[in-house]
């Protein structure tokens, strides 16, 4: 191989990279967002589950950081990718509290990716032992910081059902 033939064979590997780079940072994107989605999501579910398991009200409530256990009680600017926390609330006060309630998830912070509630309760969903929310209703959006017209929508019921829908629906009853 002579030094020419060397040196098109690098253009065009240049080149090839050059197309790809692109989709490849899309790809990362759609990644990032599924993950938070699926975490979100399997979350919520776990909560639901162990309330109706434990005949006791199970809480999921934002935090500030990945070691923080204090239920913040305001959106913030990229809400639940700070992260959050999922736990037995034994004593029924709504927060945790490392003598009397258990800790049963804790999730890290999200990047990549926003949460914004669109409706009712934002920053912590109490799930009742007959497994209904305690707290009203909400959606949440989840939008990739990379693309706004990457965004996934996760419907919460009162019975504390789920549904995740694309960006550019609504919430059925909303």
């Amino acid at each position: 191989m002579t030094v020419i033939e060397l040196m098109v064979a690098i253009a065009i590997l240049a080149i090839l990279l050059g197309l790809a780079a692109p989709s490849m940072t899309r790809f990362a994107a759609q990644w990032r967002m599924s993950n938070a989605v699926n975490a979100f999501t399997g979350s919520l579910r776990t909560a639901r589950a162990e309330a109706i398991a434990r005949a006791k009200p199970v809480v999921m409530c934002r935090v500030s950081s990945a070691s923080s256990t204090a239920c913040q009680t305001s959106e913030g600017t990229t809400g639940y990718a700070t992260g959050w926390i999922v736990f037995a609330d034994n004593n029924g006060n709504g927060s945790y509290n490392s003598g009397t309630d258990e800790l049963l998830l804790r999730q890290d912070t999200q990047s990549g990716v926003t949460f914004q509630a669109t409706g009712g309760s934002y920053s912590k969903l109490t799930f009742q032992p007959n497994g209904l929310m305690g707290s009203t209703p909400a959606s949440y959006n989840i939008q990739s910081t990379f693309d706004n017209n990457m965004e996934k929508v996760v419907c919460l019921s009162k019975p504390g059902r789920m549904l995740v829908i694309d960006g550019t629906q609504s919430c059925p009853g909303a």
